[in-house]
């Protein structure tokens, strides 16, 4: 408009992981595909409103292992929070070998001990999800003629470890494919001569709001 200018536009594409997996739920074996940021490191639930979890970023930063995460699901189940001889209850392993468990989700930043009560160190996790994306537009590949591929933040085989760790030895990869979502990046020149970049997601249509302005 007459007050603010768009000075550049560039097409940029964010590399995700696409995991053809199968998985036990109740009594059943369920198939489907996993979709999995290398970039921010969390999984994509839905396509339609590009919805992902929180707090897998900080269990990839740590090499959060299986038993970090049996803790993390229980203390998820139990709204963050629980005291150590319930959780004991809980997970049905020795005290010994439940405390080396702790101690390691605490070096690395996972969990927090107050007292004999423990609780999660993420503000409003999504780590107790079902492990499939669900897809609501059909994939389609083209030539990369304009625009730039991110850098890769996360290595597959960071992902591949850790999607192991947290879902359980019945969690089973069957197939792997690196994709790429389409992302503008506007660059907007201010009256006061500031300019102002940001991202839109080219698939969602959806503004990509930054880290550090996400909270209310």
């Amino acid at each position: 408009n007459d007050k603010r200018t768009l000075q550049n536009t560039v097409l940029k594409y964010y590399p995700y992981l696409l995991l053809d997996v199968k998985y036990p739920e109740s009594s059943k074996t369920r198939e489907g595909v996993l979709l999995w940021g290398l970039n921010d490191g969390e999984m994509v639930l839905n396509t339609e409103t590009w919805e992902t979890t929180h707090g897998f970023r900080d269990c990839l930063e740590c090499n959060a292992n299986r038993s970090d995460f049996k803790i993390l699901h229980v203390l998820v189940r139990r709204q963050g929070t629980i005291s150590i001889e319930d959780l004991q209850k809980e997970l049905q392993v020795e005290r010994d070998v439940l405390n080396a468990w702790i101690e390691s989700a605490k070096k690395k930043h996972l969990i927090v001990q107050k007292g004999n009560a423990l609780q999660l160190h993420f503000e409003n996790p999504k780590l107790l999800v079902t492990p499939q994306t669900k897809i609501k537009q059909q994939l389609v590949s083209k030539p990369l003629s304009d625009g730039q591929k991110v850098a890769r933040t996360y290595s597959r085989s960071q992902i591949l470890d850790m999607t192991q760790a947290a879902f359980g030895n019945d969690f089973k990869i069957r197939g792997e494919t690196e994709i790429f979502l389409p992302v503008y990046s506007l660059e907007i020149l201010n009256p006061d001569g500031s300019v102002q970049v940001s991202e839109w997601n080219a698939l969602t249509g959806q503004r990509i709001v930054p880290r550090y302005l996400s909270k209310a």
